[in-house]
């Protein structure tokens, strides 16, 4: 199995691509997390993985100070021109294992789709220490409700078939248990309170190819033998195209959200 920091480094290969092709966040998600965090105007946010700013872009604007941890380089230029060019986000370039905060302390920090990158032993230890007193976390990620997916029983029978590696990983455990792995590992690290879950449901249309580079924006696809990966990505746009050339993906954004007591 590939090393974490493989499968996180092939993110910055792609960066362009990532930016382009992976689908942000939704509104309502952003201001569940105001209302949540009762974000003053002026208030200090930190984003734990910047990636391509997908996150970073629900909080411009707003009138916040926004502090963003990303240890690709070329993920963080795809994130900056992007970005507004307006000073009220700054990227800084590191894990957030090895970033140095400084002194400086924050009312809010947010990851979107990253967290799990980070050595949990460090990460939420490190986040309640930079947060202010009845500071909040907020963690969340775009999951896959297969329930909701019709192609999910064609797709999981194409991948047992092309990449069944992927299938053991990517259908073996479903949504609501990964829910409730999240939920325990934020728990069992005993420095936050009040933890609530909150889902928000909404999909994607995809033209075939513009599905095709959205898999190939996920570390598993992209470190995948490439004659493997040409098979599972023609069976799959045989499915596409038999189904009139799109692919409609359902996500669903799941928010952990807990306050520093």
């Amino acid at each position: 199995m590939h090393q974490l920091k493989d499968r996180a480094a092939a993110f910055n290969g792609i960066a362009a691509r990532y930016g382009r092709c992976r689908p942000g966040y939704p509104d309502a998600l952003r201001e569940r997390i105001e209302t949540l965090s009762r974000l003053a105007p002026g208030a200090a946010l930190l984003e734990v993985g910047v990636g391509a700013g997908q996150a970073t872009r629900l909080f411009v604007g707003r009138g916040y100070r926004l502090v963003g941890v990303e240890p690709g380089d070329r993920l963080a230029e795809v994130a900056r021109q992007a970005l507004p060019a307006t000073g009220e986000v700054t990227i800084e370039k590191a894990t957030f294992e090895t970033w140095e905060p400084d002194g400086r302390r924050f009312a809010l920090v947010f990851s979107g789709s990253a967290f799990h990158w980070v050595d949990p032993a460090v990460g939420f230890s490190k986040a309640g220490d930079v947060l202010e007193a009845g500071g909040s976390l907020a963690l969340f990620w775009n999951m896959y409700p297969e329930a909701e997916d019709p192609l999910f029983p064609d797709l999981q029978a194409i991948y047992r078939a092309h990449a069944p590696q992927l299938a053991d990983r990517r259908f073996a455990v479903p949504m609501e248990d990964q829910v409730l792995e999240h939920q325990r590992t934020i728990e069992g690290s005993g420095r936050f309170a009040d933890l609530t879950v909150h889902r928000f449901p909404w999909s994607v249309e995809y033209a075939t190819a513009g599905y095709l580079d959205l898999l190939s924006t996920y570390s598993d696809h992209a470190l995948l033998d490439p004659a493997v990966r040409d098979r599972l990505y023609a069976a799959i746009a045989a499915l596409a195209d038999a189904r009139g050339g799109t692919v409609v993906r359902p996500f669903c954004t799941v928010l952990f959200h807990a306050r520093k007591p």
